[in-house]
């Protein structure tokens, strides 16, 4: 039976759907896995820094990273590495030629291309398009209905709006909007030593 992991909504009720317990603290999500037959954890939330933090926390406690893939999603069979910890939502199409490393999340209805890269701990919003040749950096958010052309870098730490069309490369920790998307701010570089 599963059980979530929440502990910012502590006001909620103790039971997701009244079946399903929910660990509201570090303190029970390790008492959780000294105890469990199956270590197995599915990480779905959204922001890349929040996902960094909560793999590496429950891998300090004995835990091991899942990867999902939604059974209808259409994934490509030629070239493929999805690494630990990926989640990939229903209803997505992924090419051939494509990596996607640990701990990323791609949302419902995600279209990538051929010959594509995802960094870790990348978050991808529904109904996004990312065109073949494109290389995204690690801890990046892209937002719902977004479209990346093709033969693009898309750099770490980066954050596109919804909506936006990204047609060139983009460097590291900035956000980016509209379409064209343009550099619309800076983001803090986030230091993943000191994180966990």
């Amino acid at each position: 039976k599963p059980v979530f992991f929440d502990d910012v909504n502590l006001d909620d009720p103790d039971l997701l759907f009244d079946e399903f317990p929910i660990l509201k603290s570090m303190e029970a999500a390790k008492r959780y896995f000294a105890e469990a037959k199956d270590k197995r954890f599915i990480l779905g939330v959204g922001s890349p820094e929040e996902r960094y933090k909560l793999f590496h926390k429950f891998l300090g406690l004995g835990a091991m990273p899942y990867t999902l893939i939604a059974s209808d999603s259409n994934i490509g069979s030629y070239d493929m590495h999805i690494d630990d910890g990926v989640v990939i939502s229903t209803s997505c199409d992924i090419s051939n030629s494509v990596k996607i490393w640990r701990g990323s999340f791609l949302n419902v209805k995600t279209v990538i291309g051929h010959d594509c890269t995802i960094g870790e701990f990348c978050s991808i919003s529904p109904s996004v398009t990312i065109a073949g040749h494109i290389d995204i950096g690690r801890f990046t958010n892209i937002g719902t209905g977004a479209i990346l052309y093709p033969k693009i870098k898309i750099g770490e730490n980066v954050s596109i709006a919804a909506g936006s069309v990204v047609r060139k490369s983009v460097p590291d920790n900035v956000i980016v909007n509209g379409n064209p998307a343009k550099i619309i701010g800076k983001k803090k570089e986030f230091d993943i030593i000191h994180q966990i």
